[in-house]
């Protein structure tokens, strides 16, 4: 269970090409699942990161990103979090401290 609302903050800037509603394709989100697991262990080191994940982007509709759960965004987080992972963006998502039930 996720504990508070959740926040997100993108480290990134550029606008996506795809028009808006048009849907992502297979190969985008098998790329970006690939560079989630192999660089998985590194994003975890990201100070407050709890977890990892790929789904839309909130800060561009129509993109695909990796996305860094941590307990809250600090300056330290959004300084060790990389702007993309093997060309794949890399966004935080702050979900407050997370509980198991």
């Amino acid at each position: 269970m996720v504990g508070g609302s959740a926040t997100q903050a993108s480290t990134t800037s550029t606008s996506s090409s795809k028009a808006p509603g048009q849907p992502f394709q297979a190969s985008e989100v098998a790329k970006a699942s690939l560079a989630k697991r192999v660089h998985g262990s590194r994003l975890l080191t990201i100070p407050e990161a709890v977890g990892h994940a790929v789904g839309k982007s909130n800060s561009h509709a129509n993109r695909i990103v990796i996305k860094v759960l941590v307990e809250k965004i600090t300056r330290d987080t959004i300084k060790a979090t990389p702007k993309t992972i093997d060309g794949i963006h890399v966004e935080l998502w702050e979900v407050g401290k997370i509980t198991a039930y």
